[in-house]
């Protein structure tokens, strides 16, 4: 129940604009009604009951569970070349940047729309295994092909999305694929079912022409598909109408350049909400616990025996966020420093360290530190949700980087879970219920 509230306070809150048509101070209400139900049933019993740590408050961010099918490895040579080499290879190209169609794997998950199978693309990212890889491809086979409605407007089905998500994988290993033209038709069918994701994949491939013949024209259908039945935000899809409206002669450029006035005006608003952020109590508290969030990098990078290199880091992306961004950017300038400290323990975690018993300690207590920030800055978030119902200007300004903020930090607490299990690490837990009822 609470992930279920979670969840759709979620959605409206990344769509949350001029364009959100419907009794909002009702639905505020019912979130209320139902967080309370939520509440009281999770307090019922023992107050020292103990929850899955990271997975207990990301699962509305980066998916929650999808469907483990039975699998067989030899499925992955339908797509792929298995040969020597190839199990490093997944490991070590998991998040290289490509030219092309696709920018990164990671990058372009989070625009996967069903979330089972997000999680299942997140679960493949942090183990870039055959056993994974041959579940995505049997979830194209056996995944849910029902697709769904939400808010009215039809959306893509699990089948179809898994079917992305093994178009996304092969783009990511271009080497290792059998034949690049597999990539494009995985994606016409789902294209075919809502889903945006996929018709933007195929706009791209035509006009870069990495994957698909190159036609402005063809690129021009699939890319109005995009922009006319878009129901959630693609990270791709400003940067592809930039690209492509400055670089090529489109057909129809009139609607083009429509689409691009729209853009050019919600540039100018998001920078006005941008100014009304600045000295906000909603922007102070943000940059407040992203600032907590990044203490706790640094005692990480202690523990894992390299927190100089960290610390360095971070405060070379605090100068640099400062001169771009202006010293009273609280908010942007914790974030960038947030960017660069994550991205350093990261790195450190993939060389896996040998830690002590007293590194194992400081490790575990900061992981705990950075699961409780976590849940905090989700109360946050919540709050956020409720203020931009009524148009807030400062909570819709700071709902990107509040939504970003949480996706990288879940997204680093599974990285820190997994090396503690594998270094026999106590994992974080909430072990505060009732504070977790309240902050979903």
């Amino acid at each position: 129940m609470i992930r279920n509230i979670f969840a759709l306070g979620i959605t409206i809150f990344i769509m949350s604009g001029p364009t959100l048509a419907f009794d909002l101070k009702g639905l505020e209400g019912k979130l209320k009604e139902l967080g309370d139900k939520a509440s009281k049933k999770n307090t019922t019993g023992s107050s020292n009951q103990k929850l899955e740590g990271f997975n207990a408050a990301c699962e509305g961010v980066l998916g929650g569970k999808y469907k483990t099918f039975k699998t067989d490895t030899a499925n992955i040579s339908e797509y792929f070349n298995v040969g020597e080499g190839f199990d490093l290879a997944l490991v070590d190209q998991i998040n290289e940047f490509r030219e092309g169609t696709m920018t990164s794997f990671k990058f372009h998950l989070a625009d996967i729309y069903k979330k089972d199978v997000r999680a299942l693309g997140n679960a493949f990212r942090r183990d870039p295994s055959q056993a994974n890889l041959a579940q995505i491809i049997e979830y194209t086979k056996k995944a849910s092909n029902y697709s769904d409605s939400t808010m009215g407007r039809e959306a893509p089905s699990s089948r179809g999305e898994a079917k992305v998500l093994l178009a996304m994988v092969m783009m990511q290993y271009p080497s290792l694929v059998k034949d690049r033209g597999m990539v494009v038709q995985l994606l016409k069918e789902p294209a075919q079912k809502y889903s945006n994701l996929a018709n933007l994949f195929l706009a791209r491939a035509h006009l870069i022409g990495d994957y698909a013949e190159k036609n402005i024209n063809i690129f021009s259908s699939y890319f109005m598909k995009t922009g006319v039945s878009r129901k959630y935000t693609l990270k791709s899809y400003g940067p592809t109408l930039d690209y492509a409206y400055n670089n090529y002669d489109l057909p129809n450029k009139d609607i083009y350049k429509q689409v691009m006035d729209m853009n050019a005006s919600y540039k100018r608003t998001k920078q006005l909400q941008q100014q009304a952020v600045k000295g906000s109590e909603l922007g102070n508290r943000t940059a407040e616990l992203i600032g907590k969030g990044n203490e706790i990098l640094k005692t990480t990078g202690d523990a894992l025996g390299n927190g100089s290199v960290i610390a360095e880091r971070m405060a070379k992306a605090k100068l640099v966020a400062k001169t771009a961004q202006g010293k009273d950017n609280l908010v942007e300038i914790e974030m960038t420093q947030s960017e660069a400290g994550k991205k350093a323990v990261d790195e450190l975690l993939q060389t896996k360290p040998k830690l002590s018993a007293d590194s194992k300690k400081k490790f575990g207590e900061a992981n705990q530190k950075l699961l409780d920030n976590l849940v905090d800055f989700r109360k946050l978030q919540m709050d956020a949700i409720i203020n931009a119902f009524s148009q807030d200007s400062v909570a819709i300004a700071l709902s990107g980087t509040i939504n970003e903020y949480f996706r990288m930090t879940c997204d680093l607490g599974f990285a820190q879970e997994k090396f503690a299990r594998d270094s026999d690490i106590p994992a974080p837990v909430v072990s505060d219920t009732q504070k977790l009822a309240e902050n979903f």
